[in-house]
Protein backbone atom coordinates (compact mmCIF):
# COMPACT_ATOMS: atom_id res chain seq x y z
CA UNK A 1 0.00 0.00 0.00
CA UNK A 2 2.70 2.21 1.08
CA UNK A 3 4.33 1.58 -2.73
CA UNK A 4 0.96 2.37 -4.53
CA UNK A 5 0.93 5.93 -2.36
CA UNK A 6 4.17 6.97 -3.20
CA UNK A 7 3.94 6.47 -6.75
CA UNK A 8 1.02 8.33 -6.59
CA UNK A 9 2.82 11.44 -5.06
CA UNK A 10 5.20 11.18 -7.25
CA UNK A 11 3.04 11.66 -10.49
CA UNK A 12 0.65 13.89 -8.48
CA UNK A 13 3.41 16.48 -8.09
CA UNK A 14 4.24 16.88 -11.64
CA UNK A 15 0.88 16.75 -12.68
CA UNK A 16 -0.61 19.53 -10.49
CA UNK A 17 2.68 21.94 -11.46
CA UNK A 18 1.70 21.30 -15.23
CA UNK A 19 -1.57 22.79 -14.30
CA UNK A 20 -0.88 25.53 -11.77
CA UNK A 21 1.77 26.91 -14.87
CA UNK A 22 -0.54 25.86 -17.41
CA UNK A 23 -3.39 28.08 -15.44
CA UNK A 24 -1.22 30.68 -15.00
CA UNK A 25 0.11 30.80 -18.93
CA UNK A 26 -3.40 30.83 -20.09
CA UNK A 27 -4.10 33.80 -18.01
CA UNK A 28 -1.19 35.68 -18.92
CA UNK A 29 -2.00 35.14 -22.52
CA UNK A 30 -5.69 36.20 -22.23
CA UNK A 31 -4.68 39.24 -20.94
CA UNK A 32 -2.81 40.52 -24.17
CA UNK A 33 -4.34 42.86 -25.97
CA UNK A 34 -3.76 43.82 -29.39
CA UNK A 35 -4.47 46.96 -31.46
CA UNK A 36 -6.60 46.70 -34.62
CA UNK A 37 -5.13 46.82 -37.86
CA UNK A 38 -5.65 45.75 -41.29
CA UNK A 39 -3.31 43.70 -43.76
CA UNK A 40 -4.48 42.51 -47.56
CA UNK A 41 -2.83 41.80 -51.05
CA UNK A 42 -3.97 43.37 -54.12
CA UNK A 43 -2.60 43.81 -57.44
CA UNK A 44 -2.08 45.97 -60.05
CA UNK A 45 -0.36 47.24 -63.48
CA UNK A 46 2.72 48.76 -63.37
CA UNK A 47 2.89 51.07 -66.86
CA UNK A 48 5.74 53.13 -66.70
CA UNK A 49 6.76 56.81 -68.17
CA UNK A 50 7.62 57.55 -71.50
CA UNK A 51 10.75 60.03 -71.43
CA UNK A 52 11.03 62.62 -74.24
CA UNK A 53 12.62 65.93 -75.34
CA UNK A 54 15.94 64.85 -73.53
CA UNK A 55 18.17 67.98 -73.58
CA UNK A 56 21.67 68.09 -71.76
CA UNK A 57 23.46 71.18 -70.77
CA UNK A 58 27.15 71.66 -70.79
CA UNK A 59 29.58 73.65 -68.21
CA UNK A 60 30.23 77.27 -69.55
CA UNK A 61 33.35 76.99 -66.81
CA UNK A 62 36.86 76.93 -68.96
CA UNK A 63 38.22 74.00 -66.84
CA UNK A 64 35.39 71.58 -67.82
CA UNK A 65 33.49 72.30 -71.30
CA UNK A 66 32.49 68.62 -71.43
CA UNK A 67 30.99 67.98 -68.03
CA UNK A 68 27.25 67.48 -67.93
CA UNK A 69 25.54 70.47 -65.36
CA UNK A 70 21.96 70.30 -66.21
CA UNK A 71 19.31 67.38 -67.82
CA UNK A 72 15.95 68.80 -68.67
CA UNK A 73 13.41 65.58 -70.03
CA UNK A 74 9.75 65.11 -70.15
CA UNK A 75 7.80 62.19 -68.53
CA UNK A 76 4.08 60.38 -69.88
CA UNK A 77 2.71 58.04 -68.46
CA UNK A 78 2.60 55.05 -70.75
CA UNK A 79 -0.93 54.79 -70.12
CA UNK A 80 -3.52 56.68 -71.27
CA UNK A 81 -4.83 56.80 -67.81
CA UNK A 82 -1.78 56.94 -66.14
CA UNK A 83 -0.72 59.49 -63.05
CA UNK A 84 1.86 62.19 -63.32
CA UNK A 85 5.11 61.55 -62.39
CA UNK A 86 5.59 62.66 -58.39
CA UNK A 87 9.50 61.55 -57.97
CA UNK A 88 12.21 61.23 -60.05
CA UNK A 89 15.38 59.79 -59.60
CA UNK A 90 18.59 59.66 -62.80
CA UNK A 91 22.11 58.38 -63.10
CA UNK A 92 24.45 58.13 -66.14
CA UNK A 93 25.46 54.47 -66.93
CA UNK A 94 24.03 52.00 -64.34
CA UNK A 95 25.96 53.64 -61.42
CA UNK A 96 23.14 54.12 -58.95
CA UNK A 97 25.99 55.21 -56.56
CA UNK A 98 25.37 58.47 -58.18
CA UNK A 99 22.23 59.72 -58.51
CA UNK A 100 20.51 63.05 -59.15
CA UNK A 101 16.79 62.82 -57.38
CA UNK A 102 13.85 65.11 -56.27
CA UNK A 103 14.28 63.56 -52.87
CA UNK A 104 17.60 64.98 -52.47
CA UNK A 105 15.91 68.56 -54.22
CA UNK A 106 18.75 68.52 -57.22
CA UNK A 107 15.49 67.43 -59.76
CA UNK A 108 12.16 69.83 -59.71
CA UNK A 109 8.98 68.43 -61.38
CA UNK A 110 6.82 70.92 -63.20
CA UNK A 111 3.58 70.47 -64.86
CA UNK A 112 3.97 70.05 -68.61
CA UNK A 113 1.74 70.57 -71.14
CA UNK A 114 -1.00 68.09 -70.64
CA UNK A 115 -2.69 67.00 -67.75
CA UNK A 116 -0.60 64.10 -66.93
CA UNK A 117 3.01 64.83 -68.16
CA UNK A 118 5.55 66.48 -66.35
CA UNK A 119 8.65 68.49 -67.38
CA UNK A 120 11.52 67.36 -65.23
CA UNK A 121 15.19 69.15 -64.84
CA UNK A 122 17.98 67.82 -62.85
CA UNK A 123 20.93 69.31 -61.69
CA UNK A 124 23.25 66.90 -62.19
CA UNK A 125 27.09 68.66 -61.60
CA UNK A 126 27.63 66.79 -58.44
CA UNK A 127 27.52 63.58 -60.67
CA UNK A 128 30.69 64.37 -62.59
CA UNK A 129 29.51 63.22 -65.67
CA UNK A 130 31.51 64.24 -69.28
CA UNK A 131 29.65 64.29 -72.45
CA UNK A 132 31.87 63.45 -75.68
CA UNK A 133 34.37 60.91 -76.54
CA UNK A 134 34.83 57.70 -73.47
CA UNK A 135 32.04 59.24 -71.49
CA UNK A 136 28.02 58.64 -70.69
CA UNK A 137 26.83 56.17 -73.34
CA UNK A 138 23.09 56.12 -71.16
CA UNK A 139 20.74 58.29 -69.14
CA UNK A 140 18.62 56.10 -67.30
CA UNK A 141 15.54 57.61 -65.19
CA UNK A 142 13.30 56.42 -62.12
CA UNK A 143 9.70 57.63 -62.05
CA UNK A 144 6.84 56.96 -59.57
CA UNK A 145 3.51 58.93 -58.73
Amino acid sequence: MRLMHSKLGRIAAPVALAVALGGSAYAFMASNSVQESSAGVGSGTISGYNVSNITYTLSSANGNPDQITNVQFTLTPADSNGLPAQSVAVWFDNNTANVASSANQDCTIQSGSNSNSVTVNCNVTALNQMAGANSSTALDVAAAH
